[in-house]
């Protein structure tokens, strides 16, 4: 199968060759320059063959045949300094406005607020200073090879990584593989199982910098900036503290009851502590006192118990003073390597998805719960915090994520929403607390931003996506309280996030190989995931007329998590998101629970190398959101008008409160662009050429009900009609959301490589839409443009080069 060529090539209609860098030689390009700067027809197939047709009708030019496919790697040389001459530009686009600038148009940031923005009322804001959001991708396993003890090799070279990752529009990377900060990694006790203790005497600050500076992930981490640096990569890095808290395993069986707090503690993260610790003291210079180590050890014992010997344990005194010297350390590694590593650091976590790690145990009458302890997270939170300020002022600190996957049942514990949000109130005000009582720090230089795990991935925790902005709203809201009043307000992100494409037992019985099951839609079974989500994913319908009819039982797996980024993405766009993406590059395999939740293929073997990982839908889905969002300014929802808390439209959804017209997602963006910075040449093979800065539109249908059974009828279909905000002339596209093929290079030589295998996409060219004459309500007519969405259809994308208005949302068909 042909690879994907490092230039595309182009001819004439009689067969000439065309040089692209000599095209700046010809009449035609001042026409070409001047429609791309007027009207964005999306690719350069678009321009000739508008072209072509109006030239063969005067007989002014050779007409140019361009390929029908976009190189993921073409490397087109664009010639420079076109002028734009209106005189060339064709009679009938004369009346268009002169320029770009799209500021006299205003828009409504809703800063989080949950409410539609109407273009009509909302007074104009100030226009902001750059874009408002960026794309993520969680865990990029960097040099997972280079370092392989198991051989899981399977995720290819850093550099290789990298490369993609530029492809793909990543601005941020969090989880960057084996540069993490991880308690084990840092300090050298091994990989997963203990090895060897903390000893006493790695205690002090200067200790802890000889460890840290010379341990793998810190060399790893200044190598990957240099590569980053050298080949002028721009993605930040986002590395985690400590432990990974949900994403690792704790101590089975192991508890601790405390006379001091009167809680039993459970579900402890290994850490090992040398038996020299016992009857230990140290100063702690924060509370100005001195603290024991001994926390669960009987006195008179002469060895420790197993809790202090065993676990991170956030409570211990005399442990929250040994973590505060080592973010000490790394902060002074981070200060003293300051040139190299402020331009890719976005921040350190301290911990993660710490909720479900150390619970207090409670009975309750249902049973024995577990619920997130907030204080005892807080503290340990705070002296991280303190210690990285101490030695390094520039460093952004976010708060340990927080991990959105499980039902709702109002109890409160460490799982469900309202427990989460109890957990991060008791931590924050533990931080406050803690930040009076030592007066050194402002409370904005300890709190950078929280991340939102949002998986709700399988059919027994599924979610309509109503709930994600009502939970990051919601979450706004603990940092706005008065004791808080957090200024700034920390960024919100939501950097995980993700669907399986597993094939459902009828699915796997249809397909007779792995490949016929990839062009099934889906992918074969694995031992780590044991619930492909089959009902998760909604039937797809299709229009005729005004009716809709039943296709597919189901989506295919493949298109659904293509589907799903785009609306999860939209979900954190309108909920105020700051950074937000996709979990993961390539999946974990074979026991993994993000088996086949990747952008890429995982089903190749451990030790396979990544020559055999080819794209999936949701890569080129990714790149394309990535480069629509690069540039985006302001959001607004125009639909749903969603004003409930979180809270409460949970109920409302369970209930059927909610009507089916708010399933309908409008969703408004300024300046989006087709193309947008360098990486888009790989997508459209034009570079720059036909950026346009305007508006656009995202268009579905929230398709996925609730795993308890919501009772709010889906819409099989929906018409959505847009108006022109003004009555300046308005070009409207309809921009294709998913690819029609995929080539990809499956020989052999390419398949055995440690490099991603070479693809090419194919792809639609944007469509001019032709505005349709409707009633305004009244006797009067107005121009509007109908956009059709159906119940697990591809999402819809329209740019406008000025500002539109929602005039109506028709259902269409039955509901499901």
């Amino acid at each position: 199968m042909s690879t994907s060529p490092r230039r595309s090539t182009w001819t004439l209609a009689d067969g000439r060759p065309a040089d692209a860098r000599a095209f700046d030689r010809r009449p035609r390009l001042r026409t070409l320059r001047g429609l791309a700067r007027q009207a964005d027809l999306g690719t350069f197939a678009g321009l000739a063959r508008t072209l072509d047709a109006r030239q063969a009708a005067c007989g002014c030019g050779d007409a140019l045949t361009p390929p029908d496919t976009w190189s993921s790697s073409a490397d087109l040389v664009l010639p420079t300094g076109w002028e734009l001459r209106k005189a060339a530009v064709d009679p009938a686009l004369r009346d268009l406005p002169e320029g770009w600038d799209l500021s006299s148009q205003g828009t409504v940031t809703i800063g989080g607020v949950i409410r539609q923005a109407d273009p009509q009322r909302d007074p104009q804001p100030p226009i902001g200073d750059g874009p408002v959001f960026r794309i993520s991708l969680n865990t990029p396993n960097f040099f997972e090879l280079e370092d392989s003890e198991t051989g899981e090799l399977r995720y290819g070279p850093y550099d290789q990584i990298a490369a993609d990752l530029d492809r793909l529009g990543v601005a941020v990377a969090r989880h960057p593989g084996r540069i993490q900060l991880m308690l084990n990694e840092i300090l050298e006790l091994g990989r997963g199982v203990e090895k060897r203790p903390i000893t006493p005497e790695m205690l002090s600050v200067d200790a802890l910098y000889e460890t840290i500076a010379t341990s793998s992930p810190l060399t790893h981490l200044l190598a990957l900036v240099e590569h980053l640096r050298a080949h002028d990569l721009s993605m930040k890095l986002q590395l985690t503290l400590l432990s990974l808290g949900g994403g690792s395993a704790a101590i089975d069986g192991l508890r601790y009851r405390s006379t001091v707090e009167e809680q039993t503690y459970s579900r402890a993260l290994r850490v090992p502590w040398d038996e020299t610790f016992k009857d230990r003291v140290v100063r702690d210079e924060i509370q100005g006192i001195d603290v024991p180590f001994n926390r669960a050890t009987t006195p008179g014992d002469p060895t420790l118990s197993e809790w202090d010997r065993s676990t991170l344990d956030p409570r211990n005194p005399y442990k929250r003073v040994f973590y505060h010297n080592l973010a000490r350390a790394i902060g002074r590694f981070l200060h003293d390597h300051e040139d190299e590593l402020a331009p890719y650091l976005e921040g350190i976590e301290i911990c993660n998805e710490a909720e479900v790690r150390h619970v207090i145990l409670q009975t309750t009458d249902k049973g024995e719960a577990e619920y997130g302890d907030g204080v005892g997270w807080g503290g340990l939170y705070y002296y991280c915090a303190a210690g990285l300020a101490e030695e390094c002022d520039w460093v952004p600190l976010w708060l340990p994520a927080l991990a959105s996957y499980t039902e709702d049942d109002g109890s409160g514990t460490a799982n469900e929403w309202t427990g989460k949000v109890d957990y991060l109130t008791d931590m924050v005000g533990e931080i406050v607390r803690l930040r009076d009582l030592d007066g050194r720090f402002e409370l904005g230089d300890l709190i950078f931003g929280l991340d939102l795990h949002w998986y709700h991935s399988g059919d027994s925790d599924r979610r309509r996506l109503l709930l994600l902005p009502a939970e990051l709203q919601r979450l706004r809201e603990v940092f706005d309280a008065p004791e808080v009043a957090l200024s700034p307000t920390p960024l919100l992100s939501v950097c995980e996030t993700s669907t399986n494409i597993l094939c459902t037992p009828d699915e796997r019985r249809a397909a007779a190989d792995p490949l016929a099951l990839y062009m099934a839609g889906c992918e074969a079974e694995t031992a780590g995931v044991t619930e492909p989500p089959a009902d998760y994913r909604p039937p797809r319908y299709a229009l005729f007329g005004d009716r809709t009819i039943r296709t597919r039982d189901r989506v295919p797996a493949n298109d659904f998590q293509g589907i799903m980024v785009w609306q999860r993405l939209a979900a954190m766009l309108v909920g105020g998101a700051a950074i937000g993406g996709w979990h993961t590059l390539v999946g974990r395999q074979p026991t993994s629970a993000f088996a086949t939740t990747g952008l890429r293929t995982d089903l190749h073997g451990p030790t396979d190398p990544i020559g055999g990982s080819i794209p999936r839908v949701s890569w080129f889905v990714f790149q394309r959101a990535a480069a629509l969002l690069a540039g985006v300014d302001r959001v607004n929802w125009l639909a749903p008008t969603i004003t409930s808390t979180r809270e409460n439209l949970g109920l409302e959804l369970s209930r059927g409160e909610v009507s089916s017209d708010q399933l309908v997602w409008v969703v408004e963006l300024r300046n989006a662009a087709l193309t947008h910075g360098r990486f888009f040449n790989q997508d459209l093979g034009l570079g720059s050429l036909l950026r346009v800065e305007g508006w656009a539109y995202l268009v579905f249908i929230d398709g996925v009900t609730g795993s308890t059974g919501d009772v709010i009828l889906t819409p099989t279909g929906a018409r959505v009609r847009l108006r022109p905000n003004t009555d300046v002339y308005a070009n409207v596209y309809d921009v294709p959301t998913a690819p029609t093929a995929l080539e990809v290079d499956t020989s052999e030589a390419a398949t055995t490589r440690d490099a991603f295998p070479d693809h090419r996409w194919t792809v639609d060219a944007p469509a001019l839409m032709s505005p349709e004459r409707t009633p305004d309500g009244g006797a009067s007519m107005i121009r509007t443009y109908a956009i059709d969405v159906t119940l697990g259809g591809w999402p819809r994308l329209v740019l406008s080069t000025t500002r539109l208005a929602l005039h109506e949302i028709v259902l269409l068909g039955d509901t499901t």
